[in-house]
């Protein structure tokens, strides 16, 4: 099982938050490929910030099986368990708030190989002061 971290260096979104901020980012398996259980990093999460809500779009459909997870730290399937990656769908996956007294991700896992799909994330924080 592979890790992959696209939160720092050239695609590390550069933000300071000041209250509320829209993050998102383009997992794209052509860039990124895949295999079962590899688990991608791909927003990072400062401390002191309240996760609001996280939602996904399925771009591009990877073409063959492809189901993924969405979560963070405490648990891969924290957002959103067995996505289906092979059809291009927008859902609301968590809006239960969740407070993050340490900086965390989110994640996203591909339970089968992925070098086609494209997975949008979005997440809304909030920072506490």
């Amino acid at each position: 099982m592979a890790l992959f971290d696209k939160t720092t260096g050239g695609s590390a979104f550069p933000w300071t938050p000041e209250s509320c901020a829209l993050q998102e980012y383009i997992f794209d398996g052509t860039q990124v490929p895949t295999g079962a259980t590899d688990t991608v990093r791909i927003i990072k999460i400062p401390a002191g910030c309240v996760l609001l809500g996280l939602r996904y779009q399925v771009v591009k459909a990877e073409g063959a099986t492809l189901t993924f997870d969405l979560g963070d730290s405490s648990s891969a399937t924290l957002f959103v368990s067995n996505a289906n990656g092979n059809t291009t769908a927008t859902a609301a996956g968590y809006v239960t708030p969740k407070y993050y007294a340490a900086a965390d991700y989110v994640v996203l896992t591909t339970d089968n190989a992925s070098t086609k799909a494209q997975i949008k994330v979005g997440v809304l924080l909030g920072k506490l002061a």
